[in-house]
């Protein structure tokens, strides 16, 4: 696709990182992602992928995606929206209670209807607070995108059912390096 991918994570995950394939690694413990972020040498940014949630980079939204010559890039998407509290539940319910993140999706929904008037005064970067959803499809393609290694899962650790509470400490210990999975032909 010939994109580069900046993350980031803490400091014993650096290597992980870079042997899938990350270009850049900011390491959250030990800077500010927002400052890295500015300074990365791939900065403006076509896509930033959310998975953990927090404000500090949306409220930056305008420097830190394309600029404004190529409107159909720069989007913001996140599965957790602006919530800030590993125990608070993420996704489209933040709407909510964080009236800034409705705000910015209603800015994206005018903003695609009317983008040569209104996006110029409500409009900005694209932002999307979006819903994981499972199905035999998804799974499908998924497998096949394994079988043909093309995508390498990151597992963590394997528990038997019987395991399952401490398969669940190791989750809620924010420790995990990858994918927790409850066995339960064991």
């Amino acid at each position: 696709m010939g994109k580069k991918v900046v993350t980031t994570c803490g400091t014993n995950n650096e290597k992980l990182m870079k042997s899938l394939g990350a270009d850049q690694v900011i390491d959250y413990k030990k800077q500010s992602v927002l400052e890295a972020a500015q300074k990365s040498p791939f900065a403006p940014f076509s896509v930033i992928m959310d998975c953990v949630g927090g404000k500090e980079l949306v409220d930056h939204i305008d420097s830190l995606l394309v600029s404004e010559q190529d409107p159909k890039m720069g989007t913001y998407l996140t599965i957790v929206g602006d919530k800030e509290d590993k125990y608070e539940i993420g996704g489209p319910i933040t709407y909510l209670y964080y009236p800034k993140q409705t705000l910015r999706s209603i800015r994206r929904i005018i903003g695609q209807y009317a983008p040569n008037v209104i996006s110029r005064y409500v409009g900005g970067k694209r932002y999307f607070c979006i819903v994981l959803t499972a199905s035999c499809e998804k799974l499908n393609v998924a497998m096949e995108l394994f079988q043909k290694k093309e995508i390498k899962p990151q597992i963590d650790s394997t528990f038997s059912f019987e395991d399952a509470k401490r398969a669940f400490e190791k989750l809620e210990s924010g420790r995990a390096v990858g994918k927790i999975v409850i066995d339960f032909s064991k």
